[in-house]
C-alpha cells in the first residue's frame, strides 16, 4: 500500500506529466493547421485552447514602433468575448466591449465603417455569408440578408472605396484562388471583378487615391490589388506567420496616412497591431492586443474615417454641394478652376462623362432614386463626392 504522500507526490507527477505530453500533441496539432480564415477555436475544445493559452502566455513580442498620440480606434469583434467594441492604437493592449456581437453561430469575418455614412457598417460571415448592418451609433446589428460567396470559397475582407463608395470583397478557398467581389448591398448580391491565383488573401484597404492593397496568408506576402480585374502584384514578405481570419485598414487624414493590421501572429498565438510599409510589405509591431489573454482574435477591425464626411454635404478640397439629397438641381460651391470629369451609380458604372456646370448646378432630375457619385478633377487631384438622388 502506498501512504498518502506517496499517492498525492504520484497524482501530481502523472497530472503534470499528463499535461506536459497533451501539450506537445496540442502544439504539434496548431503547427500542422493550414493556412485560413478561420479562428484557432474552430480547431481545439475549451480545454484543450486553455492548455494552449497557459503555455502561450510566457510567449511574447516586444512592441516595436512608439506611436505619437492621437491615433484612432481601431472598432471591430472580438471572438473570444463576442462582444463588438474597439481598441486604441496608441494604446492597443486592451478591448473595450460596447455591445454583444451578432450571435451567428457563423464567423463574423469581415466588415467595414462606410465613410460616406460613418454611424453604420457592414459585417459578411466567412461561409454562409450572413450580411448585417451594424449601427455605431446604439451598436445594435441588423440582418439583411445572405450574400452566399463564390462556389467553394469563404468571406475574408470588406472595405468601402473612399472614392466612390463602393463596397468589395474578397472571397479565397485558400488553396488556388482568390475572387475579388462588389457587394451590392440593396439586393444583396455580388458581381465578380475577377479571380487570381493568389490563394488565402485575408484582408484588403483602399487608400485615398483608390489605391487597393491586401495580403494572402499562405506565403504571408503583402498586395497591391487590380480593382478593374483582380490582378495582384507582389510588394514583399510581411514578415510573420499570419494565419486565420484578420483584417487591413486604412487611417486616412489630411497629414497622410498609415495602413494597420489587426493580424493574428501565429508565432506568439495572439492578435497584434501592425503597421505596413507600403513600398516594402515590411510590418512593424505597434502592440500586442489583450497580451494576458493569449489567443485574442479579431477577425475584422475598421477605422471610422471622420474626416471624411459631413453630415449634409461632403467637403474635400473646399468644394462642396448642396442639397443632398437633391431632387432636380444639384449645386456645387467652389468649383473655381475645377471640372466635373464624370458621373457614377453605386457600382462604379459611368453615368455620364464630362458633366456640365449651368450656373454652378447640374441637372440630375433624370435619374433614378439612388446614391451617386461626382468625380470632380481639381489642381490635377480627382475629389469624388457622394449624393443621395430622391
Amino acid at each position: 500500500m502506498y501512504s498518502k504522500p506517496t499517492l498525492l507526490f504520484i497524482f501530481i507527477f502523472s497530472f503534470a506529466t499528463a499535461s506536459s505530453q497533451n501539450i506537445g500533441t496540442l502544439l504539434e496539432r496548431y503547427e500542422n493547421i493550414p493556412a485560413n480564415g478561420k479562428t484557432v477555436s474552430y480547431y481545439f475544445n475549451e480545454s484543450e485552447l486553455t492548455l494552449l493559452k497557459d503555455h502561450f502566455k510566457s510567449v511574447t513580442l516586444p512592441s516595436e514602433t512608439t506611436m505619437a498620440g492621437g491615433e484612432p480606434s481601431l472598432y471591430g469583434a472580438y471572438l473570444n468575448t463576442s462582444e463588438f467594441g474597439y481598441v486604441d492604437i496608441d494604446d492597443g493592449r486592451y478591448f473595450f466591449p460596447l455591445a454583444a456581437s451578432s450571435g451567428t453561430s457563423d464567423l463574423e469575418s469581415c466588415g467595414d465603417v462606410d465613410p460616406f455614412d460613418v454611424d453604420n457598417a457592414y459585417v459578411l460571415t466567412y461561409e454562409n455569408g450572413e450580411f448585417y448592418k451594424l449601427s455605431v451609433v446604439d451598436f445594435q446589428y441588423e440582418l439583411l440578408g445572405t450574400i452566399a460567396p463564390p462556389t467553394g470559397q469563404f468571406w475574408n475582407g470588406l472595405e468601402f472605396d473612399p472614392t466612390s463608395g463602393i463596397l468589395y470583397a474578397i472571397a479565397s478557398d485558400f488553396s488556388t484562388v482568390s475572387t475579388l467581389c462588389i457587394i451590392d448591398k440593396e439586393n444583396l448580391t455580388f458581381s465578380v471583378v475577377g479571380s487570381n491565383s493568389t490563394p488565402g488573401i485575408v484582408g484588403i484597404a483602399i487608400d485615398l487615391f483608390g489605391n487597393m492593397y491586401g495580403y494572402e496568408v499562405v506565403n504571408d506576402n503583402f498586395l497591391e490589388i487590380d480593382k478593374d480585374n483582380a490582378a495582384v502584384e507582389i510588394i514583399g514578405n510581411i514578415g510573420f506567420d499570419a494565419n486565420f481570419a484578420q483584417d487591413l485598414e486604412w487611417h486616412n487624414t489630411d497629414d497622410g496616412d498609415s495602413l494597420y493590421m489587426m493580424c493574428f501572429n501565429a508565432d506568439i498565438a495572439d492578435t497584434e497591431i501592425r503597421r505596413v510599409n507600403v513600398s516594402t510589405g515590411t510590418t512593424f509591431v505597434v502592440d500586442q492586443v489583450e497580451p494576458d489573454t493569449p489567443m485574442s482574435e479579431f477577425p475584422w477591425a475598421s477605422i471610422i474615417q471622420e474626416t471624411l464626411l459631413s453630415n449634409n454635404s461632403f467637403e474635400k478640397n473646399q468644394i462642396s454641394l448642396h442639397p443632398n439629397p437633391v431632387g432636380e438641381k444639384l449645386y456645387i460651391n467652389n468649383m473655381e478652376g475645377s471640372t466635373v470629369v464624370s458621373l457614377t451609380n453605386e457600382l462604379g458604372q459611368e453615368i455620364r462623362r464630362d458633366a456640365h456646370l449651368v450656373n454652378g448646378q447640374i441637372d440630375v432630375g433624370d435619374l433614378s432614386s439612388g446614391i451617386y457619385f461626382l468625380n470632380i478633377k481639381a489642381n490635377q487631384e480627382i475629389t469624388t463626392i457622394k449624393f443621395i438622388k430622391e
